[in-house]
């Protein structure tokens, strides 16, 4: 749906999961809001939609939903859409749609949809009840190449104990299809984030700017089920704070960042009732 500048009032799209008290957790709505708070039309996007995702019964589409800028060059911002239960069966691995949104409303919403799981080339390595895309982030543009990469959530992931959870950086092209993928859980070196078993790290995220000032993005991610400085079986939660930065090496004279970026630092943040611990 295209939000036109020249209209008398000024629009401000907003993108949410449809509520569980109204819908099944299998598509979401996109409200155009007036300057006043009212709503002037709602647009729903599921699998009837032209275009649209194909969906079963089960995958939770709509459970995160991310801004993700101009990817075809349309003029139109597009749109990524987790579905963490996809796809099928028990396997619940989770998916992750790219929805290209049209410049011609009379065209429908949705020009083209990508979807990115496990069997994608150069996509993320899943394994069953990851639970990739519960939460996704627009990262800007990490590698240089003119399109925003993004950060995914696969908040049970088993790679540093059971359900530890993991965060996977895509480096994105146009397209929709993805160039590399790196994966940040408990075993990334450089300073990557300690983990155990049960903290579902990854559970939301969030870009924050550049905060150290090198250039890229920083990230934000929950671990909602952590013990923090509770003891065992707490589970208060913490924020981690992930300083992420990128190495560059010469190709062809001309220096450019490769697609291996690491974490230099980690802050770690735990609410307690009364105070909290940094």
């Amino acid at each position: 749906m295209k939000i036109r500048k020249r209209q008398i009032h000024f629009f401000i799209l907003l993108f949410v999961a449809s509520s569980l008290l109204f819908h099944p957790p299998s598509d979401f709505e996109a409200f155009a809001a007036t300057s006043d708070g009212t709503v002037d039309s709602t647009v729903e996007i599921n699998d009837s939609t032209t275009n649209g995702p194909e969906l079963a019964n089960g995958y939770w589409f709509g459970g995160s939903v991310a801004n993700i800028g101009d990817f075809d060059g349309n003029g139109v911002d597009d749109l990524a859409v987790g579905a963490n239960l996809c796809c099928g069966g028990t396997e619940d691995k989770g998916a992750l749609y790219i929805l290209f949104m049209d410049e011609d409303p009379g065209n429908g919403l949705a020009k083209a949809t990508v979807v990115i799981g496990d069997t994608t080339t150069n996509g993320p390595t899943l394994s069953d009840d990851d639970r990739f895309g519960n939460a996704v982030a627009n990262m800007g543009d990490i590698d240089d190449n003119g399109v925003n990469d993004l950060a995914v959530g696969a908040r049970l992931d088993d790679k540093g104990g059971s359900s530890s959870g993991a965060v996977h950086i895509l480096f994105m092209n146009s397209d929709g299809s993805v160039d590399s993928t790196i994966e940040i859980n408990s075993s990334t070196t450089h300073k990557g984030p300690t983990l155990s078993a049960g903290d579902a790290f990854g559970t939301d995220l969030a870009h924050i700017g550049d905060l150290n000032g090198d250039g890229i993005n920083d990230l934000v991610v929950g671990a909602d089920m952590h013990d923090g400085n509770g003891g065992a079986d707490a589970k208060r939660g913490i924020v981690y704070i992930l300083f992420l930065t990128s190495e560059t090496e010469s190709r062809s004279s001309a220096d450019k960042r490769n697609l291996n970026p690491y974490l230099t630092d980690e802050i770690l943040v735990s609410v307690g009732p009364n105070k909290a611990i940094v």
